[in-house]
């Protein structure tokens, strides 16, 4: 063991580690041969994972061969061990220098890091890669530059055109391209699935049959890529089309338009009378909401009196609809749960 080399490393050791007994770095003194082949074992591992598609110049066959969950973790947790072990290795005393392979590792840290993006893209992952960031842009300036890196370490948001776009863009094929937009426009329907059941199941259904035309070749990839975008916009920018005017000059109304529909069924309402219905219904909430009226049992308690009143005196004896308990009651608790589910709408 060369210990005059070893010494040399312990400033930049203790600079590395943050979190340290300054008195116990002290007193360790850091093989670097240890640390190469404790990164040489990392190296190895995340190339053993990948065995069986071996030789494989195809991102879509890693990313298909990624389909697996526990493999996925797998992977997550053997290149993280890879980037610590490089990034470790990085600040000691002429590694740079001696180090035969590092433009190797270097060139495989890149390509690892970017499946392990289009990985998180396709599965609706979260990337998680923020505590390597300043250690991913200090090794890999000669491949990616700073803002590579920020793309490579930054969690997807669907909502920011400009970043959503440039994510994608650094996948392959088409296809992979579509199913990434898909897996993350489908994260975001189950994110906000109870705010808006009817519109959300609406464009997930349509994603569904989109990729399953798709992965049965009745759909060319290119077509599908078009549609899933068109998808995209539309649940980021909660666009319907059906939508009568009178519901459109209310923001906030279209929740319960599309909503409420199922719970006035039986009640054989023209349209006219069920979009007044609806609005009456809406103004309703509103005008009862305070701060954190979700939070408040009695203000909820008059909303819930309030409606109730409405559908008796007003949907029932002045409209003449013939309207029971139970569909009273039916609607009142839709109603209340959708305004809960969207209570920024009236704050």
């Amino acid at each position: 063991m060369d210990y005059s080399e070893n010494a040399k490393n312990i400033n930049t050791a203790m600079k590395l580690f943050g979190n340290y007994d300054e008195n116990d770095v002290k007193g360790t003194l850091i093989d670097v041969a240890d640390k190469i082949q404790e990164l040489e074992q990392s190296y190895s591992a995340i190339h053993d994972l990948f065995n069986e598609i071996k030789g494989s110049t195809d991102d879509e066959v890693y990313l298909q061969f990624l389909n697996d969950q526990p493999t996925r973790e797998t992977f997550y947790k053997t290149l993280n061990a890879f980037i610590k072990n490089l990034s470790e290795c990085f600040v000691l005393q002429d590694f740079v220098h001696e180090f035969k392979h590092l433009d190797l590792y270097k060139r495989e840290l890149k390509k690892f890091a970017e499946l392990r993006k289009a990985s998180s893209l396709r599965y609706k992952e979260k990337v998680d890669l923020s505590e390597y960031k300043q250690s991913l842009i200090t090794i890999l300036d000669k491949y990616v530059d700073a803002r590579g890196v920020e793309l490579l370490t930054k969690q997807v948001n669907i909502t920011d055109r400009k970043q959503f776009e440039e994510a994608i863009e650094t996948l392959g094929s088409d296809k992979s391209k579509a199913e990434a937009i898909a897996a993350q426009t489908e994260r975001t329907i189950i994110e906000k699935m109870d705010t808006d059941p009817e519109f959300y199941e609406k464009f997930s259904k349509k994603i569904s049959d989109i990729l399953e035309k798709m992965r049965q070749g009745k759909l060319a990839d290119i077509e599908a890529l078009k549609q899933m975008k068109l998808i995209r916009d539309d649940v980021v920018n909660k666009k319907d089309d059906g939508l009568p005017e009178q519901i459109e000059t209310q923001k906030g109304s279209d929740v319960f338009y599309r909503n409420l529909r199922a719970q006035f069924e039986n009640l054989n309402l023209d349209e006219d009378t069920y979009i007044a219905t609806v609005l009456d219904i809406f103004s309703i909430i509103k005008s009862e909401a305070i701060v954190d009226w979700y939070k408040n049992l009695d203000v909820k308690r008059k909303m819930r009196n309030s409606i109730d009143d409405y559908l008796y005196d007003i949907v029932k004896g002045s409209k003449g609809i013939d309207i029971d308990s139970e569909n009273t009651k039916l609607i009142i608790e839709s109603a209340l749960l959708l305004a809960e589910h969207n209570y920024e709408i009236f704050a």
